[in-house]
């Protein structure tokens, strides 16, 4: 099944490429590191259904799903994905490679359902970065991979914004970790959209010296619903307001609301246009394919990958 809703959207967006440079940010952009232009995530969330097991299921360990799948990523028109849930070992030199030969890059979330930073009971220890450690060792060889996540969503609300603070410790030791290996990959957080924390949140993320705080801020955004809502109306306008002058990237890791069907994705065209590019360096749909939460943009009915 074809999603001709929103790879109309994106497709005119994108560009193909044979081979792929490593990204580097300079001041609060994405930039190629070889041609010096400027990136724009133009991407989608990539995971498969996982709620049937507890066990992780790493979809660039999987050749025949990336084998299968390539085909409608590239008909979306996308130039990176952002995935979930992987392990540090099994081997992902196919997956990766076949990504990098479509122009595709990877942001990875450190950590997994059993290998994170609980909201309601956090704790951070020597075996939780080590795990972290070994995901960035193996991953960090692959020219495609352009940044890592510490956190997805970790604070939601009031009561439990002290887990932030195990998450930055988290960063704070991945950063460096990665820097004793020569290595640039930066390190963000993605965050809910909760207007009562929001500003709280960001400026935490941002606080400190470059060693603590976040290499760039994601933002999970479901505000914009329907076709006859507006950047102003859906609420997008006081998310921007708040990073117009923003020391390091922001982008958001989830977008895409499921409240009104079919899902045209109206905000495609103020995350690109002028409204968001001078402060927002694009975006991830949510989501590849079918969960609970139905926000896929492939049926894929076996619900594997």
């Amino acid at each position: 099944m074809r999603a001709t809703l929103v790879s109309a959207a994106i497709l005119g967006l994108a560009s193909q490429a044979a081979s792929i440079d490593p990204l580097v940010i300079k001041g609060s952009k994405w930039f190629n590191s070889k041609t010096g232009a400027q990136f724009f995530v133009k991407g989608i969330d990539y995971q498969p259904d996982i709620t049937s097991t507890s066990a992780v299921r790493d979809p660039l360990a999987d050749t025949a799903g990336c084998t299968r799948d390539l085909p409608f990523l590239k008909d979306l028109g996308v130039n990176a994905i952002r995935v979930y849930q992987t392990e540090p070992f099994g081997n992902h030199d196919k997956c990766m490679s076949m990504l990098a030969d479509a122009g595709i890059y990877v942001m990875l979330d450190l950590s997994t359902p059993t290998e994170t930073i609980n909201r309601d009971t956090p704790s951070y220890d020597v075996d939780l970065l080590g795990y972290y450690q070994r995901k960035v060792d193996t991953f960090s060889k692959y020219d495609n991979v352009f940044a890592f996540l510490a956190g997805n969503e970790v604070t939601n609300a009031y009561n439990n914004t002290g887990a932030s603070a195990y998450v930055k410790a988290a960063l704070r030791d991945v950063k460096s970790y990665i820097k004793s290996k020569h290595l640039t990959i930066p390190v963000g957080y993605a965050t809910n959209d909760d207007a009562d924390i929001r500003w709280q949140l960001q400026t935490y993320f941002d606080c400190g010296s470059i060693s603590d705080r976040a290499d760039f801020y994601g933002i999970n955004l479901y505000e914009w619903c329907g076709p006859t809502a507006t950047f102003e109306s859906s609420g997008y306008a006081d998310v921007v307001k708040n990073f117009t002058s923003w020391d390091v990237p922001v982008l958001l890791t989830e977008y895409g609301c499921n409240a009104i069907k079919p899902r045209t994705f109206p905000e495609i065209a103020a995350i690109y246009g002028s409204n968001m590019t001078s402060s927002f360096s694009g975006g991830f749909v949510y989501e590849y394919v079918e969960e609970p939460n139905d926000q896929r943009i492939y049926w894929n009915q076996d619900c594997r990958l």
